[in-house]
């Protein structure tokens, strides 16, 4: 028998009474109620994992019920059981959080499908993740040895970030078993960069996309075409955290995704100025020494980043009304927002965001950061909560709303 305990509250019960057999044939127990005033001494009195609701009652109407559920038991789900077709109220439905909507009449395993989608999906997804990760784990071992070029160490790359988020969302314990194939591929990937690093650095022609290339590759073609285009640089931000925020730019934007090289080493200071400047190191140093800084004043190298966007627009002899904003609060962030007509004049936005750079550098010096981020799943879960909050996002909603153009890295 199973402990799922539901009530089912409708008028017409007596009709209803051969669905609630079948509940009880899978083992599920149901209470009935005719009306919304017992319904809610009931609940009162006893915990229900689902409440089934009619609509069109005598007395206290399905909304009206749903209404006070909502007050009282906010986490409780509600599955709306009614004849009415009528758009008006699925539409105010949906709007009070309903869990499902069926119409009558109802098909017995249309009802055990919206119990197994409430209480079992969880459990059921979990279930297929892992049966899919094992299948696949021979897969991406295989794959391993196999691979010979960037693009697939780029497409085995996307595999291990895929599994990690799909186990992590439903808490598996495959996941130790996917930290251990995610840390052999690191050890594989580390020979591949190193056999293949050097040879990408005098033949343009064998390596995949780097950072001196993003500008030209990326942007400049859209900028060409007529695009106006805000350029978002997040500092030190990875392909799984832009995974944990994808869902939420996707509302507004259509998006798609593609990956690139860092130079090395990855450290801000050389990485962000060979972004911005289309240019290595050591040829940011000869071609202009006035704008490139020691390695031991860290805080110094990325000072010249707007000067760097200049000089590279020159050499490629791209003439546009460019700005550039560096954002290292949330007050910096909300008065660049205000300024949004301003810069939707401009063909070119460069704006970036330090707090994920910030964080993990926080990470190393606060305990209290440490135990914030334990973990890649709480530094994914940190990143998206930021994210949700910042002037980035409101930001973002903005540019959408006047139709601009994002490249985000």
């Amino acid at each position: 028998m199973n402990k799922a305990h539901f009530l089912w509250v409708d008028d017409e019960i007596d009709l209803m009474k051969p669905y609630i057999l079948f509940l009880e044939e899978k083992g599920y127990r149901t209470d009935a109620a005719t009306n919304g005033s017992d319904a809610l001494d009931m609940c009162r009195e006893k915990r229900y994992d689902i409440i089934f609701l009619d609509e069109q009652m005598p007395g206290m109407s399905g909304l009206q019920i749903l209404s006070w559920l909502n007050t009282a038991y906010p986490d409780l789900p509600v599955v709306m059981v009614t004849r009415s077709e009528d758009e008006g109220i699925m539409e105010q439905a949906i709007g009070r959080r309903i869990t499902d909507y069926l119409i009558k009449p109802v098909n017995p395993n249309q009802v055990l499908l919206s119990i197994k989608k409430i209480l079992d999906k969880k459990e059921l997804i979990a279930e297929r993740a892992a049966v899919s990760y094992r299948e696949a784990f021979a897969w991406i071992a295989e794959e391993m040895d196999r691979c010979s070029t960037a693009g697939d160490w780029m497409a085995l790359y996307r595999q291990l970030v895929y599994w990690e988020l799909e186990l992590e969302r439903t808490a598996h314990p495959l996941i130790e078993m996917l930290e251990q194939q995610k840390s052999e591929a690191n050890k594989v990937f580390g020979r591949f960069i190193k056999r293949n690093y050097e040879e990408w650095m005098v033949v343009p022609t064998a390596r995949p996309l780097i950072s001196p290339e993003l500008f030209e590759k990326t942007l400049f073609p859209l900028l060409e075409r007529g695009e106006k285009l805000f350029f978002i640089l997040i500092d030190n931000f990875r392909l799984d955290q832009w995974l944990t925020v994808k869902d939420i730019v996707s509302k507004q934007f259509d998006s798609h995704d593609e990956l690139y090289f860092s130079i090395l080493p990855t450290a801000t200071p050389y990485a962000r100025n060979a972004i911005f400047s289309g240019l290595m190191p050591r040829r940011i140093e000869e071609l202009y020494p006035e704008l490139w800084v020691e390695e031991g004043d860290e805080a110094g190298m990325n000072l010249h980043e707007e000067e760097l966007i200049n000089r590279q627009l020159q050499r490629f002899g791209i003439k546009k009304s460019i700005s550039y904003h560096k954002i290292s609060s949330n007050r910096e962030g909300e008065r660049l927002t205000a300024r949004l007509p301003a810069l939707l004049k401009n063909d070119l936005n460069v704006i970036v965001f330090n707090f994920i750079d910030m964080l993990s550098h926080a990470g190393t010096e606060s305990k209290m950061i440490r135990e914030l981020t334990a973990d890649e799943s709480a530094y994914r879960s940190l990143t998206r909560s930021w994210f949700l909050h910042s002037p980035l996002y409101t930001l973002l909603e903005a540019i959408a709303t006047n139709g601009g153009k994002v490249v985000l890295t």
